[in-house]
């Protein structure tokens, strides 16, 4: 477990390291950081701090909900609910089957 733990941390760190890599100066006192589309578009955004999904979240997630217009998409949707439903239902005895395996 403390194995997994410290890989973990090396790899946040890693990927922060290369991140800073590819950052410009600072805008309005956050870093800038561009986003490759492809070869001949840089699209650039304020990075956003470490914890800022936290109050994003529910902006998001109303954001979300009036862009997947449920009635043209209401059978994935109902799909993934089922899906849902079913391995939640079934978890425990997926997990026992799997361990005896």
């Amino acid at each position: 477990m403390k194995i997994a733990v410290l890989t973990f941390v090396l790899f946040l760190c890693t990927t922060n390291a290369l991140a800073e890599a590819g950052r410009a100066l600072p805008a309005n006192g956050r870093s800038l950081s561009y986003l490759d589309i492809d070869t001949s578009v840089l699209l650039p955004y304020d990075t956003p701090g470490p914890f800022e999904w936290i109050s994003a979240t529910p902006g998001n997630l109303m954001s979300f909900g009036r862009r997947i217009k449920p009635m043209e998409n209401y059978a994935w949707l109902a799909g993934i609910a089922a899906s849902s439903v079913l391995l939640i239902r079934y978890d425990q005895q997926i997990t026992r089957a799997a361990q005896k395996l």
